[in-house]
C-alpha cells in the first residue's frame, strides 16, 4: 500500500488495478442493469470503503459475513455467531425472521440455546 490503508492508499491501489485490469471499469452490455461485473466484498475498512466509492461507484458492495460473524463471536457467542453466518446467506424473509428470533433470545436469555 502506499501511504497506508486509508482513502487515498486505497484509492491509488485500485486505479492501479483498474490500469492492470481495465475489465473492471468496462459498462455492463444491459443499460438496465445498475452495476458492473463484480462485487466487493470488504472487511468494513473506512478508507477502503470510501476509495470503491471514488473509483467503482456503481459496483456494488457489501461486507463478508464470515469476518461478521467472527467479530459476533468475540463479542457475544459461537451460538449468536452462527445464526448471524446463516442470516447472511438466506434470501428468506421467513427464515430471516426465525433467525433473529433466536439471535434475540440467545442475546436476552444468555442460557438458552437454540
Amino acid at each position: 500500500m502506499k501511504d497506508g490503508e486509508d482513502a487515498e492508499g486505497w484509492k491509488w491501489f485500485l486505479e492501479l488495478l483498474v490500469q492492470a485490469i481495465p475489465l473492471l471499469k468496462m459498462q455492463h452490455p444491459d443499460n438496465r442493469c445498475r452495476f458492473c461485473y463484480f462485487t466487493v466484498i470488504s472487511d468494513r475498512q473506512k478508507g477502503l470503503i470510501q476509495a470503491l466509492q471514488q473509483v467503482f461507484p456503481d459496483n456494488h458492495h457489501c461486507f463478508c459475513p464470515v469476518l461478521i460473524a467472527r467479530n459476533v463471536e468475540k463479542e457475544v457467542g459461537k451460538q449468536v455467531a452462527k445464526h448471524v453466518h446463516a442470516l447472511s446467506a438466506t434470501f428468506s424473509k421467513r427464515e430471516s425472521d426465525e433467525l433473529m428470533a433466536k439471535i434475540n433470545a440467545i442475546s436476552f436469555h444468555p442460557g438458552s440455546a437454540l
